[in-house]
C-alpha cells in the first residue's frame, strides 16, 4: 500500500525477470524505436524546403582545366553552398546550382546545414549518413526557425556526431545518432553549445564512449561582461521525447553520463522532459553540474527535469556545485546499475545552493539511497513526498517504453505518463 507519510523516500523493487534478464545496460538492442511520423514542417515565407537522401548528390558539375605540366585535370566541383552559382577562374560563365528538391536531393546532411538560412526546412530521407554535422550552421529566429527533420515515417541514421553552436531556434527531430569510432573525437555524440530557443526532440542517441551521449554547454563568451556570458549560455532550450542510451565510457566512476547538463549559471534555463534514458553504470542518467569545483560557473541554472524515465545507471540525477533552480519532478528513476557508496536515485555533488533546488514527487525505486547527499552532508532537497511502494515494470528498453505495471503509477511518473 502507498505510504501516507512524507519520510519514506525509497521504493522497494519487484521487477519482472524478463525485464532484467533481457534488457541489461550492455544489451545491443537499446534504442530501436519505430520512426517518427512527424509531418514535414512548413518553410517560412520566402524560405525553402531542402531535401537530402542517400541517392542524392552534392556534386552538380565538374570543371577541368588545361595545364602544360599535367594536361587536363579536374579543377573544382560545384556544390550547393552559400551562393546560387559559381564562377571558375577559367570561364566568365555564371552557372546556377540546382535546388535540392525531392527528385534532386543532396547527398550529405552537412551540406544542407551549411546552406540553411532562417525559415528553411531540411528534410532527410531514411538511410545511413556517416557524417560529423553542425559546423557553420547559421542561427535562425523565433519567427523563422530552421528545422532539421526526418522524412515522415522514416528514420535517418547518423553514424557520427552533431555539434550545433549558437544554433538559435533550430529544431532537430526524428534522427538516430549512433557512435562511430572514426568520427567521434570529442566528449559526446550530440552537443549543443549556447543558442537560444532550440529544440532537440524525438531523436535517439546511443553508444558514446565519451563523457556523455548529449552535452549541453555554453560557447566561449566574447568578453566577461554579464551580457556576453548570458549570450554565450544556452537559453530557453527544450530536450524532449528522446531515447538516449548506453554510455559505454570507461572513465572514472561518476563521470560517464547520458545527458551532461553544464549550461552555466548565466543560462536563463531550459526543459528536459519525457525522455527515456538508460545505461550509464559509471555515472548518472542526467548530471546537472559543472565538471569540477574550478569550473563551477558551468553549473546549470533554472532547468525543469520532468517526467523522464531513467534506468540502469549508477545514479538517476546528479545535482552539484553552483547548480540553482534545478527542479526534478514526476520522474521514474529505477533499476540501478553499477551503483557505489556515494550514488543514489538523486545525489548531490558539493552542492552550494541546496535550498534552491528541489526533488518533487518522483518515483525512485531500487536504490539503497533514494537521496544521497555528498560526503555525509545532511541538507535535503526533497520538498514533497516520493512514492515508496513496491514497483513492477513492463515494456522494453529496446522500444524505450518501460513503465510501471500499476496504472496509477504509469499515469503519473516517467516519460510515458498521461497524468
Amino acid at each position: 500500500m502507498r505510504s501516507s507519510g512524507f519520510t519514506a523516500l525509497g521504493c522497494l523493487v519487484a521487477v519482472a525477470a524478463l525485464l532484467i534478464g533481457t534488457f541489461g545496460p550492455a544489451d545491443a538492442s537499446f534504442a530501436a524505436r519505430a520512426p517518427s511520423g512527424a509531418p514535414i514542417a512548413a518553410a517560412s515565407a520566402g524560405a525553402r524546403t531542402i531535401y537530402v537522401a542517400p541517392n542524392g548528390t552534392d556534386v552538380q558539375k565538374e570543371y577541368k582545366v588545361w595545364s602544360t605540366f599535367t594536361g587536363w585535370k579536374e579543377y573544382s566541383r560545384l556544390t550547393c553552398l552559400d551562393t546560387p552559382g559559381w564562377k571558375p577562374s577559367s570561364s566568365s560563365a555564371q552557372l546556377a546550382c540546382p535546388e535540392p528538391t525531392p527528385s534532386a536531393p543532396l547527398r550529405n546532411i552537412q551540406v544542407a546545414i551549411r546552406i540553411a538560412k532562417a525559415g528553411d526546412v531540411i528534410v532527410v530521407r531514411g538511410g545511413t549518413y556517416k557524417e560529423a554535422l553542425g559546423w557553420n550552421a547559421r542561427p535562425a529566429t523565433q519567427s523563422q526557425p530552421i528545422v532539421l527533420q526526418a522524412y515522415p515515417g522514416e528514420q535517418p541514421v547518423v553514424s557520427g556526431t552533431i555539434a550545433l553552436r549558437g544554433a538559435d531556434f533550430w529544431r532537430v527531430n526524428g534522427f538516430r545518432f549512433v557512435y562511430d569510432s572514426t568520427i567521434q573525437s570529442g566528449q559526446a555524440i550530440a552537443t549543443f553549445a549556447g543558442g537560444t530557443g532550440w529544440t532537440f526532440e524525438n531523436n535517439e542517441v546511443t553508444g558514446t564512449t565519451g563523457v556523455a551521449n548529449l552535452i549541453i554547454e555554453a560557447t566561449k563568451p566574447s568578453s566577461t561582461t554579464n551580457a556576453a556570458l548570458i549570450k554565450a549560455a544556452p537559453n530557453d532550450y527544450t530536450v524532449s521525447g528522446n531515447c538516449i542510451t548506453q554510455n559505454r565510457g570507461y572513465g572514472e566512476h561518476g563521470t560517464m553520463h547520458n545527458i551532461y547538463l553544464m549550461s552555466s549559471i548565466y543560462s536563463t534555463g531550459g526543459l528536459i522532459e519525457r525522455n527515456f534514458l538508460a545505461g550509464a553504470p559509471r555515472g548518472a542518467n542526467i548530471k546537472a553540474a559543472a565538471s569540477t569545483p574550478a569550473t563551477a560557473n558551468a553549473s546549470p541554472r533554472n532547468v525543469l527535469i520532468r517526467n523522464n524515465t531513467m534506468l540502469y545507471a549508477a545514479s538517476g540525477v546528479t545535482i552539484g556545485l553552483k547548480s540553482e533552480g534545478i527542479s526534478v519532478e514526476k520522474n521514474l528513476i529505477a533499476l540501478p546499475s553499477g551503483s557505489q557508496q556515494y550514488d543514489g536515485g538523486v545525489k548531490t555533488y558539493q552542492l552550494a545552493r541546496a535550498n534552491k533546488n528541489a526533488v518533487k514527487d518522483s518515483l525512485i525505486s531500487g536504490y539503497t539511497n533514494a537521496l544521497k547527499p555528498d560526503f555525509g552532508a545532511t541538507t535535503t532537497i526533497f520538498t514533497a513526498r516520493n512514492s515508496n511502494e513496491s514497483v513492477a515494470f513492463t515494456g522494453s528498453v529496446a522500444n524505450c517504453n518501460v513503465v510501471p505495471t500499476s496504472a496509477v503509477l504509469k499515469a503519473k511518473y516517467g516519460a510515458l505518463a498521461t497524468g
